[in-house]
């Protein structure tokens, strides 16, 4: 017999189905999922893996460039050294033409008493026989014989004071030299003040400036707009950043190394990369400022003062870095200070801030770098004294105190000892050479002399071609020409000179 399904029996046949099948089609699903989470966990770890090998290359390089940094600190280290050991050979020097002066000094000071001696005793016996042939008393024979002696001694009295003037100014000389040499023994700036960001970007080939370029020229416009500087690409593997303001250029130099390392530049990694170069280099200039004012112990500056101190050591002079150039020229004049029995902190404070004005962009509108940095310590409460010290010491103004004549020393001391700057020997020499040509080359002039690095010029006129009126309009058109043809830092004096000398023989 036959089982004939029901109605119920073939719903429940197909339900079953129905699930069979939503069952196999969830598997699928399930499946298709779990691969998907698999393959996206698989591009994570690949993605983590890359990041964390490019910060491994990142760390190994700046350890190779810590260990580089710390061999040049080993070999300023050794030179410092070298320089004390030189530096107190000449202490112990002067120490011993010193006692051999005072030596001298003393033998003819006791050959002075005697010779006082030999002269009283004789003195006596001259008043006796003159009171005994002349008939005169002691007093008329005194008189006589200081009269007498005054007549015949005059002129070795004159070379005696003389003497004496000239062994005086010797010994202040020598004096001063001393002052000196013990105000720089020791000196030295420590080198985390400095910064080694070149504005100068080093590319491994030919294709990357293609990318730094952009399709008709965008990334780069892009880049030199949002960095504000200017980017110079030539022939060639270096790609150069060009800016008046050293921190800009510091900027732009640390977003384009990091584009470049990335690979990827387009505007939003432009903007990306220079905005956090940005606050990085923000934090390097207070950084900067606040080890700075802590190397020249000058406690209480303004915040702005602080960040316009920091951002000196991105702006350099002749080569010499501006920061260290102000730190050093502060413990120079504590020294001074120290020497002379000044006050320290007010010196230290003045040659610290000297320079402030050479980041100022209003430095263009006095066009004295002294001016503009007077200016802006005013407005933040410096002293009377600092602000007189900090505009004079290029002798735009006068200076009103002894602090400020410190300061021009310090200053001085600073740039002119050997390896500060790097103004070399050629083009000083080319510099003085092209003063004296000038010079020479005017109307009536005999010769001319430029000394002093170029800042005091010395003209000999012949008189027989000029009048006492020419000096004077020569010395003004001398200096325009001066100002005009060649960049001489700080003041120039002109001397001009016309002598006429007339002899008769009869």
């Amino acid at each position: 017999m036959e089982m004939v399904p029901t109605p119920l029996m073939v719903f429940i046949l197909l339900c079953l189905g129905t699930v069979i099948v939503l069952y196999v089609f969830a598997l699928k699903k399930l499946k298709t999922i779990h691969n998907e989470k698999v393959d996206q966990n698989i591009a994570e770890i690949l993605e983590a893996k890359s990041k964390f090998t490019a910060e491994k290359k990142e760390t190994l390089a700046a350890k190779e460039d810590l260990q580089k940094r710390r061999e040049e600190i080993i070999k300023q280290e050794s030179s410092v050294f070298a320089e004390k050991n030189i530096l107190k050979s000449q202490k112990e020097n002067f120490k011993l033409h010193k006692k051999e002066s005072l030596e001298r000094l003393e033998k003819r000071d006791q050959s002075l008493m005697k010779r006082e001696e030999r002269i009283s005793v004789e003195e006596d016996q001259i008043v006796e026989k003159l009171e005994h042939v002349a008939k005169m008393t002691k007093k008329e024979a005194g008189e006589f014989i200081l009269q007498s002696a005054k007549k015949a001694n005059r002129q070795a009295l004159k070379a005696l004071f003389k003497e004496g003037e000239d062994q005086a100014q010797a010994e202040s000389q020598q004096r001063a030299q001393q002052l000196l040499l013990d105000a720089v023994q020791g000196i030295s700036v420590p080198s985390v003040l400095g910064n080694d960001i070149l504005g100068r970007v080093e590319i491994s080939d030919e294709n990357f400036k293609g990318r730094v370029i952009g399709r008709a020229g965008r990334n780069i416009k892009y880049f030199q707009e949002k960095a504000g500087v200017d980017l110079i690409v030539d022939e060639t593997l270096f790609l150069t950043i060009s800016s008046f303001d050293g921190v800009r250029q510091a900027i732009a130099t640390i977003a384009l190394e990091r584009l470049i390392k990335d690979g990827r530049i387009h505007a939003p990694a432009i903007d990306r990369e220079v905005s956090k170069a940005t606050k990085e280099v923000t934090k390097m200039v207070n950084d900067y400022g606040e080890k700075a004012a802590e190397e020249a112990g000058v406690p209480g500056l303004h915040k702005v003062i602080i960040k316009m101190i920091g951002k000196m050591s991105f702006r350099s002079s002749f080569g010499q870095n501006l920061l260290q150039h102000s730190v050093e020229c502060a413990r120079i004049a504590g020294q001074l200070a120290k020497e002379l029995g000044l006050d320290q902190s007010i010196l230290r404070r003045m040659a610290l801030l000297h320079d402030i004005g050479k980041i100022l962009p209003s430095e263009g509108e006095t066009n004295s770098h002294a001016l503009a940095g007077a200016k802006l310590l005013k407005e933040y409460g410096e002293s009377e004294k600092i602000v007189n010290a900090v505009a004079s010491h290029h002798g735009e103004e006068k200076c009103t105190s002894v602090e400020g004549e410190i300061l021009k020393i310090s200053d001085a001391l600073s740039g002119a000892r050997p390896g500060a700057r790097r103004d070399t020997y050629e083009i000083y020499i080319e510099r003085l050479k092209r003063i004296e040509e000038i010079g020479n080359s005017l109307p009536g002039v005999l010769q001319t002399y430029a000394v002093s690095a170029g800042r005091e010029v010395r003209v000999i006129l012949d008189p027989d071609r000029t009048t006492d009126e020419d000096p004077i309009v020569l010395a003004g058109d001398l200096l325009k020409r001066i100002k005009k043809e060649l960049d001489i830092p700080g003041k120039t004096t002109i001397t001009v000179i016309r002598e006429k000398r007339d002899s008769l023989q009869g």
